[in-house]
């Protein structure tokens, strides 16, 4: 089982790589097939502007973001590249959303509602201190349990059970 899980991981992370753009910000925030994805990355796609998308279009689009996440340029892709790729991705859309300032950097105020939030969880028993029994029993799910609060993700939805 664990070398099909293997055979197909490799091809997948290729898909991924071409597929979505190699940041966040190259979209405005939108990456993949999530609002807007298509339609912007056909956009980009369209090399010559007539609305319509030709495999050669296509391809050179893939073969662009082939070669910006191939860093050492020898046409392969390593699990480090891709990472690397997933990365700066992760990095611009986490910058877009907390950038209150919008200067394209996180200040320590710009981040302290997170780390609010992180210590709360931590300090399972609310005393405003957080122990080492209570971290070693955080656990990967927090002080509430995979679905949060009264059955309620963090950002207050109602989880699907």
């Amino acid at each position: 089982m664990r070398n099909g899980i293997r055979f197909f991981a490799a091809p997948a992370a290729l898909m991924i790589a071409l597929s979505l753009p190699l940041d966040a910000t190259a979209h405005g925030g939108k990456r993949g097939f999530g609002p807007g994805g298509p339609a912007m990355l056909f956009d980009e796609a369209d090399a010559d502007r007539d609305g319509k998308l030709t495999r050669a279009e296509f391809d050179a689009w893939r073969a662009q973001h082939f070669a910006a996440v191939d860093q050492d340029g020898d046409g392969k892709l390593t699990g480090e590249e891709l990472v690397a790729a997933a990365d700066r991705r992760r990095a611009a859309a986490r910058i877009k959303r907390h950038d209150a300032d919008g200067d394209g950097t996180l200040s320590m105020e710009e981040m302290a509602p997170r780390t609010g939030r992180m210590f709360s969880r931590l300090d399972r028993d609310e005393d405003g201190v957080v122990t080492r029994d209570e971290l070693s029993r955080h656990g990967k799910h927090g002080k509430h349990g995979k679905h949060g609060k009264h059955g309620k993700r963090g950002d207050g939805r109602r989880c699907h059970r």
